[in-house]
């Protein structure tokens, strides 16, 4: 108990809330019919306000890790599901092979442009080129597609491993489906 029954305090103001404003023992306190604290109701209202924003934030954050895990869950998926083709797989003596999205074909371009594309829209992952000549954005093989049905940054499953879509060409047009590899062939 802050104070016993029948002590006397100074009355010193009220706020605009009802709030009254008291001196008791050289200390500010702030008393309504349900409350005696320390703290004005405009520093009250302030702590909620920051209470609520530290809360909305925390939640933010809570959500957008949960969704990366579920994108890095579904990448783990993709990519397990590529690693399983046992069937013919793009090499420059196999010049053209049916993969498993459908026809593929390579080509061999400076990327750098591609690449500052997919900086651009937030892949940060870095780039480089696999012993077999693959030219990869992270763990993934760079694809030129048909933006209409594989946007940029679709995964795709080809006969080098997972892709990602990064580019498009010409050929989209008249083969939708067909995917170009990116290599350094």
């Amino acid at each position: 108990v802050l104070v016993s029954g029948n002590t006397k305090v100074k009355r010193t103001g009220e706020s605009g809330t009802g709030t009254a404003r008291l001196e008791y023992q050289g200390k500010t306190w702030y008393a309504d019919e349900n409350t005696l604290t320390d703290k004005s109701p405009e520093q009250r209202k302030k702590e909620a306000e920051e209470a609520k924003k530290k809360a909305e934030a925390e939640e933010k954050k809570r959500r957008e890790e949960e969704e990366k895990a579920k994108e890095e869950a579904a990448k783990k998926k993709a990519a397990a599901q590529a690693t399983s083709w046992s069937g013919p797989v793009l090499s420059p003596s196999a010049g053209v092979v049916q993969g498993p999205s459908g026809r593929e074909t390579y080509y061999n371009l400076d990327m750098s442009g591609v690449v500052s594309i997919m900086r651009g829209m937030g892949n940060n992952d870095p780039y480089w080129v696999r012993g077999d000549g693959a030219k990869m954005l992270g763990d993934y093989v760079m694809v030129a597609a048909n933006f209409g049905l594989r946007p940029r940054g679709t995964l795709v499953p080809t006969s080098m491993g997972m892709g990602i879509v990064c580019d498009t060409g010409g050929f989209a047009a008249a083969n939708p489906t067909q995917l170009d590899i990116a290599t350094a062939w």
